[in-house]
């Protein structure tokens, strides 16, 4: 299924104010990204915790999924092209679209990341809250 990138107009503004910095900080999202970003790429230096409209946080989540699909094989995947293209068309000068390769070590935090999630996951699957459901 294809997906489409939609943004209000109030964080679109926003983010279309943004320019990279070669000073900015690499942070980790371990969720729901399994990933790192920089403080330049969004608003006030951090990940958004998007509140103005659900597409606008599924727009976002799927627009940095394409990228860190990216880092892994070297393709952004079939069914994110058009959304990437609509983002590059309405945003492109957002930094992320500047990062579109890693070093070893920032591949180390998203492999890092990964690890914990699946650490989580199986420590959830053990968990009796989890066979009973939380009640």
């Amino acid at each position: 299924m294809e997906h489409r990138f939609k943004l209000c107009d109030e964080l679109l503004g926003r983010l279309r104010l943004l320019q990279a910095n070669d000073d900015a900080e690499v942070r980790v999202n371990t969720l729901p990204l399994m990933s790192i970003f920089w403080s330049d790429e969004w608003p006030g230096g951090d990940l958004p915790h998007v509140r103005c409209h659900k597409k606008c946080g599924e727009s976002l989540y799927r627009l940095v999924a394409a990228r860190a699909e990216f880092w892994r094989s070297g393709n952004i995947p079939a069914d994110s092209q058009a959304l990437w293209d609509q983002a590059k068309e309405l945003i492109p000068n957002w930094p992320g679209f500047q990062r579109m390769h890693i070093t070893k070590e920032q591949r180390r935090l998203i492999e890092k990341c990964e690890r914990q999630v699946k650490e989580l996951v199986t420590a959830m699957r053990k968990s009796e809250l989890f066979d009973r459901g939380i009640e």
